[in-house]
């Protein structure tokens, strides 16, 4: 049987070139370094480069979309601040108009108050006053008619008095009185005196030693209905 036996024999020297290096392979080296650039320019410009491409775009996408959303709610933001700022404009607006015109009300109300009490302190007032001038007029009134019953109770006891000191003589003694109190009988000496002669005149008429009181003048009636 044969055996085939391979070896491999050094060059003149003993040294060994790294094939890349070697001249004999620089055409077989270029020819696969221009295929594999095709093959990567191919992979790149078909593959690698249009989904790189695609990832920008739409990041640009995305971007513009995001910047337009965010211009939109900007927007958007903008027209409700300015529609809030304006209805609260008309709120203030409302508001106070509804205060000036709560406040010109209770100022109308409260001078109506103010007149109404006041109308009633001077009715109330004045019925005071009418119901003093009422009662001190009575009063008075009632002083002069005590009055004129005590000058006339004096009166009476001098009339007896005088009866009884000359009871006991042929001729006795007896005296009529005219009594007239002021202001009943008038309003000036003068008509007092004149209304007392007429009370003398009245009691001699009516047989003599008697006490006879005036009566109150037409005057003094008048202003007591008045007074009334």
């Amino acid at each position: 049987m044969a055996e085939t036996t391979a070896h491999t024999e050094l060059p003149a020297g003993g040294k060994v070139m790294f094939p890349p290096f070697q001249k004999e392979t620089f055409p077989s080296q270029l020819f696969w370094l221009a295929i594999t650039f095709i093959a990567l320019y191919v992979v790149m410009a078909r593959i690698a480069l249009p989904q790189i491409g695609a990832i920008f775009q739409a990041r640009r996408d995305r971007i513009s979309g995001d910047l337009a959303e965010a211009q939109k709610l900007k927007s958007e933001s903008e027209t409700a601040l300015a529609a809030y700022e304006k209805a609260l404009a008309e709120a203030r607006g409302r508001a106070q108009g509804i205060a000036d015109e709560a406040s010109h009300r209770l100022n109308a109300e409260a001078q109506e108050r103010r007149k109404a009490l006041e109308s009633e302190l001077n009715a109330k007032l004045a019925e005071a006053e009418r119901t003093i001038a009422a009662t001190k007029s009575a009063a008075m009134a009632n002083v002069h008619a005590i009055a004129a019953e005590a000058a006339a109770a004096i009166g009476e006891r001098v009339r007896q008095a005088v009866f009884r000191l000359t009871a006991d003589d042929a001729t006795p003694v007896t005296i009529s009185i005219g009594v007239a109190a002021f202001p009943q009988a008038g309003n000036n000496p003068q008509a007092v005196m004149k209304a007392a002669d007429e009370a003398l005149y009245r009691a001699k008429d009516d047989g003599r030693n008697c006490v006879r009181v005036a009566k109150p003048s037409a005057v003094h009636n008048a202003l007591n209905q008045l007074v009334k």
